[in-house]
């Protein structure tokens, strides 16, 4: 029943698309002739009643009312409520075609790995497919109301030739003695499974890879069956069906009289032309309708409309096809010999008249044939490695005097106390340093008040690489440093001043040469 037009669409002219308007199967005034014709009806009833049986008290009174519904159409979301409602139909409509089972990959399997000419080898893979079929045919019956007249109960699917009279009973027993009337579809498929592992067993499916092949398409026929019944059982819910039939027909309804020609006399607002015959109304209406009728038609593509999908020309195609491949075709093939382009690896196949204008040659890609430019194919000179790297290292060292002896500190382990970074990274490796080195500034700082002396730190310039190249001078607050110091002070690192944004380190003085500007400095520090 499915209209297919694709042959009449396949090159675009200047009428291709307006001949479709003009078939009447499957067509959208078949579906929507009636509402039309009914609403039309009505507005002219309506209309004629205004124009000749009102008085002009009552025409008044039925002019506001007019305008009152006109107000209140443009509040009712009819666009959105229909698109996202027909899309979602279709979403479903397209997933249920990709739930059809075609038995035709399962018996190329079946053909490929059941070996065996003997006619026990040939009734194991026509059974195998056979409960296949009787599996889905159980499951369309249940769902499609054409497979469902087709084959109303058991009896027809054994008088068909699909069901011997021993299956049927067993499964006619098995349904009368479950507990709960459930769908036996899936009982054919174990036996088919029963069969594929039984055929293993004996030598019929020589590799376990066969076993597995078979097995896992057989569970993915089982998939699709399943996945076609729940969409059965699982509507789109009822109440959002509701609410857009009720919103498209309460639309027309107030359409009825908001799209009213009234009298051009009374200069009511985009009402000053009076027409008898509501052209643009109808052709709204039209729309409307069409759309909320095509969510009615694809809601259920299992049913008897134009549209459906053709359920038993499916039966009759993967019954004959699947038994010819796994019997008729079985390890048979035509007689091997050479091609006629054996010599040569470059065939030149030759086209007919019709098609010599569409010869044309292969795509190679949109930028292929683009030129650049002799100026501007040279590579430019990359930056030394090397040298890069002896710059982010080549940091000199810090000089801390401490108790009267100085200690060279490497750039390496400066670094790893924190250097200064870019962007985020720069941020985080400030505070760490901060943070390391103000515990070691504390106990510098207790040492040398338990000892009464001072101790004084001098630095050198610490290139940034990750930042820039800036620097600042040494800190001009430097002391003399005391030679009478205790040794244990000689493992400490001057506590630096980092301040986000800045592109350097400046160490600040110990706290007994802390100025006010200092104090404010370091403040600011341990904020950020």
């Amino acid at each position: 029943m499915t209209v297919s037009y694709q042959a009449d669409v396949a090159t675009s002219k200047f009428s291709t698309l307006c001949k479709l308007l003009f078939r009447w199967r499957g067509s959208v005034w078949k579906v929507i002739w009636k509402e039309i014709l009914l609403f039309v009806t009505c507005f002219c009833i309506i209309s004629v009643t205004y124009r000749y049986a009102l008085k002009e008290d009552q025409k008044r009174t039925f002019e506001r009312f007019c305008i009152f519904c006109e107000q209140f159409s443009e509040s009712i979301p009819i666009s959105f409520v229909l698109g996202f409602y027909v899309s979602l139909i279709v979403g479903r409509w397209g997933s249920q075609y990709n739930s059809l089972i075609w038995t035709d990959r399962f018996a190329l399997f079946v053909s490929s790995y059941v070996e065996g000419s003997d006619d026990y080898a040939r009734l194991l893979r026509r059974t195998m497919l056979r409960y296949v079929h009787v599996s889905c045919i159980m499951v369309w019956s249940s769902i499609g109301s054409t497979v469902k007249k087709r084959f109303p109960t058991l009896d027809h699917l054994v008088e068909a030739g699909l069901l011997q009279q021993h299956e049927k009973e067993e499964l006619a027993k098995m349904a009368d003695e479950a507990k709960v009337p459930y769908n036996l579809h899936f009982v054919p498929i174990v036996w088919c499974s029963c069969l594929i592992k039984k055929a293993r067993k004996e030598g019929k499916i020589p590799e376990k890879l066969g076993l597995k092949v078979l097995l896992q398409e057989l569970s993915a026929l089982r998939d699709k069956n399943g996945t076609l019944f729940g969409y059965d059982w699982i509507s789109i819910p009822l109440v959002y069906t509701q609410v857009v039939t009720l919103a498209v027909y309460l639309y027309l309804f107030v359409t009825l009289f908001a799209r009213q020609h009234l009298d051009p006399a009374q200069q009511i607002e985009h009402k000053e032309f009076d027409v008898y015959f509501p052209f643009f109304t109808t052709i709204q209406v039209l729309f409307i309708l069409g759309w909320l009728k095509v969510a009615e038609v694809m809601l259920n593509p299992l049913g008897e409309d134009d549209d459906d999908f053709e359920l038993n020309y499916i039966i009759d195609r993967n019954v004959k096809v699947s038994y010819l491949i796994v019997d008729e075709m079985h390890s048979k093939h035509p007689a091997l010999s050479k091609d006629d382009y054996w010599d040569t690896t470059d065939p030149d196949l030759p086209y007919t008249a019709a098609t010599e204008v569409h010869k044309t040659g292969g795509h190679m890609g949109s930028q292929f044939y683009e030129e650049v430019a002799l100026s501007e194919q040279e590579f430019l000179p990359t930056v030394n490695e090397e040298d890069e790297g002896e710059d982010s290292t080549s940091l000199k060292e810090i000089q801390v005097s401490a108790g009267g002896r100085r200690r060279k500190v490497s750039a390496r382990r400066a670094s790893k106390a924190g250097s200064i970074e870019s962007g985020t990274n720069t941020e985080r490796a400030s505070v760490r340093l901060l943070q390391s080195i103000t515990r070691k500034f504390s106990k510098a700082s207790r040492r040398s008040k338990q000892n009464g002396s001072k101790e004084s730190v001098s630095t050198s310039r610490i290139p940034t690489p990750a930042i820039s190249a800036a620097t600042t001078p040494k800190d001009p607050r430097k002391s003399k440093t005391d030679d009478k110091s205790d040794t244990a002070a000689q493992e400490e690192i001057p506590m630096p001043f980092v301040q986000k944004g800045v592109q350097h380190i400046e160490l600040l003085p110990l706290p007994g040469e802390r100025t006010a500007e200092d104090q404010a400095l370091l403040a600011a520090s341990c904020k950020l």
